[in-house]
C-alpha cells in the first residue's frame, strides 16, 4: 500500500467550491455536464500523475461517515501542495487563488534549500503549499517522479 489514489475534499458550498476550483485555479473536472445538477454532484478532477481530486458536498460526506464533520476553527493538520515545475509558476498559481477567493495569502519566500514556497486557505478551511524544488524530477508528462 505505497499509494494514494484519490484525495477527497468535503465543501460546504459546492457552486462555490467549482467556481474556485474549476474557474479560479483552472483544474478540469471529469464531470462535464454538473451544471444540470441541484444539489451539485461530487466533482472529479483528473491530475497529472494519475491521482484523482475530489470535491464532494459536505452533507454527502457526512451521510457516508455516519457524523457531523467538524467547523474548521483551527488549522487541520492536513496541508495539500501543488508542486511546480518552474519558478515562476508559484506566483502565477497563488494570484488564480487570490482572484478564485482563496485567503490566508501567504507570500512565497525563497529559502536557503533552493525552493521557492508560498501558502494558501482555500473556500472551506483547506491549507495549500504552492512550491517550486529544484530537486524535484518531471516525467516528459509532468508528472512527479522523484521527490526527497
Amino acid at each position: 500500500m505505497n499509494r494514494i489514489n484519490i484525495i477527497t475534499l468535503a465543501v460546504a458550498d459546492m457552486d462555490k467550491a467549482i467556481a474556485f476550483y474549476i474557474n479560479g485555479l483552472g483544474f478540469k473536472s471529469r464531470n462535464t455536464d454538473y451544471t444540470r445538477y441541484n444539489p451539485k454532484p461530487t466533482i472529479f478532477i483528473n491530475t497529472d500523475g494519475g491521482v484523482i481530486f475530489e470535491l464532494t458536498p459536505t452533507s454527502v460526506q457526512e451521510k457516508t461517515l455516519n457524523r457531523k464533520m467538524r467547523e474548521f476553527e483551527s488549522m487541520s493538520g492536513m496541508m495539500l501542495s501543488y508542486l511546480c515545475k518552474d519558478i515562476n509558476n508559484v506566483d502565477e498559481i497563488l494570484q488564480k487563488a487570490k482572484n478564485a477567493g482563496a485567503v490566508n495569502i501567504v507570500a512565497p519566500v525563497k529559502y536557503d534549500w533552493g525552493g521557492y514556497m508560498g501558502h494558501f486557505t482555500d473556500l472551506d478551511g483547506y491549507d495549500w503549499a504552492v512550491t517550486y524544488d529544484p530537486a524535484a524530477q518531471f516525467d516528459a508528462n509532468g508528472n512527479l517522479v522523484d521527490y526527497e
